[in-house]
C-alpha cells in the first residue's frame, strides 16, 4: 500500500515532465535520499552484513538520485541553464552520508560539464558544492537541533491517548514481533524501525524468515506512518518542526519578489529524509498520513503572474508522477501575500526565544 493519498488536495497527475517557465522565478526542492541499506538489525536477523555500511547509500540509491538529476533537468530545461553557476544554484543537506551522496548524485545528472566546463572528456561530471549543518545546530533539514520545549512536547505525544490506543490495539502484534526479532517491542517507534529494515530487504530480494510471510506489510507500514507524524503533532510541534524551514523558503521567495534576493538564485535544492518531508507537508496543513519512498520530493514553484506573484506546490511519490497540491486555506496557485499569511501561526519568531519560553498567542 503506497500511503500517499491527499484526499483533501485537488491533485492532479500531470502527465508532462517540462513546465511552462515563461512565469517561473524559483523553485524550491525537498527530496528524500535514494535507496539506502538498514541503519540498523535485529537480533535474529539473518541479513547482518551490508558492504557498505549502515545507513548508507546504495548502488541503487546512486541511480535513482542520478535520475532524479535527469527529471529535474528535462522539467526544468528552459529555466536553467545548461552551465552551473552558484548565483543560479544552492544546494543544501543534512550531516548523514546517504544525504551528500544523493545530492551529489542529483547534481550529476542535473548539471554535467557543457563545453569549456568540461575538465575531461572522459568524465562528463563536475564538482559542485553542497552545504550542510552539523545534526547538532540543523533544525532546518535534519531537525536534530536541541529545542527544549519540543523534546517536552515529543515525549507528551509518546504518551498521548491516540499512541496508547495504537500500541493497545497492536498488542498482539508487538507481542508476535518479540517473540520472533528476539527484541522487546512494545511501541511504534519500534515498528518503524523493523519496517524500515523488512522493506530494504524485501527490495534487495534477500530471502526473510518465514515468520515474516504472517505479517501485512500494509499495517506496518500505517503504523510507520503515524509514528513520522507524531513529530508534528500539534501546532506548536509544527512551528518548532517544519516552520524553520518554510520561514526560510518563504524569506527567499519574498526577496525573489522583491528583486532583493542575492544572489539571484533560481533553484535550491534540499537533500532531506521521509521525516522532513513529512513535517513539511503537515506544517502546511496536509494531515494524511504519509510515508515516502526514496528520491520523493516536494517542490515549490515561485511564478509571477503580471505584477502578482504566486505558489505553485507540487509532491512528487517518485520521479514520473507529479501531484499539484491545494493548501486548505488557499486555491493553486496560492498569492505568495495569502500563502505567508495563512501559515503565520506556524512560522517561528524566534526559534530559540520559543524553544525555551514557548509563544505568546494562542495558536490554532
Amino acid at each position: 500500500m503506497k500511503i500517499y493519498y491527499f484526499t483533501i488536495l485537488c491533485v492532479l497527475i500531470l502527465k508532462e515532465q517540462h513546465v511552462a517557465t515563461d512565469t517561473l522565478k524559483l523553485v524550491h526542492v525537498l527530496f528524500r535520499h535514494g535507496d539506502r541499506t538498514p541503519t540498523q538489525t535485529y537480533t535474529n536477523d539473518p541479513h547482518k552484513y551490508w558492504p557498505e555500511g549502515w545507513g548508507q547509500l546504495t548502488n541503487k540509491g546512486k541511480q535513482e538520485m542520478y535520475n532524479f538529476g535527469l527529471m529535474l533537468r528535462e522539467t526544468y530545461k528552459t529555466f536553467l541553464s545548461e552551465y552551473y553557476s552558484p548565483n543560479d544554484l544552492l544546494v543544501m543537506s543534512s550531516y548523514a552520508d546517504r544525504n551528500l551522496m544523493s545530492a551529489q548524485m542529483v547534481l550529476a545528472g542535473l548539471y554535467p560539464p557543457v563545453k569549456e566546463q568540461i575538465w575531461n572528456p572522459d568524465l562528463l561530471w563536475q564538482p559542485i558544492p553542497v552545504k550542510y549543518l552539523p545534526r547538532s545546530l540543523d533544525n532546518i533539514i535534519a531537525q536534530k537541533r536541541k529545542c527544549q520545549l519540543y523534546d517536552a512536547a515529543i515525549e507528551a505525544a509518546y504518551k498521548s491517548e491516540d499512541v496508547q490506543k495504537i500500541d493497545k490495539e497492536n498488542q498482539d502484534l508487538y507481542r508476535y514481533l518479540t517473540e520472533n526479532t528476539g527484541e522487546e517491542v512494545n511501541n511504534i517507534a519500534k515498528v518503524e524501525t523493523l519496517y524500515n529494515t523488512f522493506n530494504i530487504e524485501m527490495i534487495h530480494n534477500l530471502s526473510l524468515p518465514k515468520w515474516i510471510d504472517n505479517l501485512s506489510m500494509d499495517n506496518l507500514r500505517t503504523i510507520a506512518a503515524k509514528h513520522l507524524a507524531l513529530f508534528s503533532d500539534t501546532t506548536f510541534m509544527k512551528r518548532l518542526k517544519g516552520g524553520p524551514f518554510l520561514k526560510q523558503v518563504i524569506s527567499r521567495m519574498s526577496q525573489k519578489s522583491q528583486n532583493n534576493l542575492k544572489p539571484d538564485l533560481r533553484l535550491i535544492l534540499y537533500s532531506g529524509h521521509d521525516l522532513t518531508i513529512v513535517t513539511v507537508m503537515r506544517t502546511l496543513g496536509f494531515g494524511e498520513l504519509l510515508k515516502p519512498d526514496y528520491a520523493a520530493s516536494l517542490i515549490f514553484e515561485l511564478h509571477q503572474m503580471n505584477n502578482n506573484y504566486e505558489v505553485k506546490l507540487l509532491y512528487k511519490a517518485n520521479i514520473t508522477e507529479t501531484s499539484q497540491l491545494e493548501l486548505k486555506f488557499c486555491p493553486s496557485p496560492c498569492l505568495l501575500s495569502d500563502f505567508i499569511n495563512g501559515l503565520d501561526m506556524v512560522l517561528p519568531v524566534d526559534w530559540e526565544e520559543e524553544c525555551v519560553n514557548g509563544v505568546n498567542k494562542t495558536l490554532n
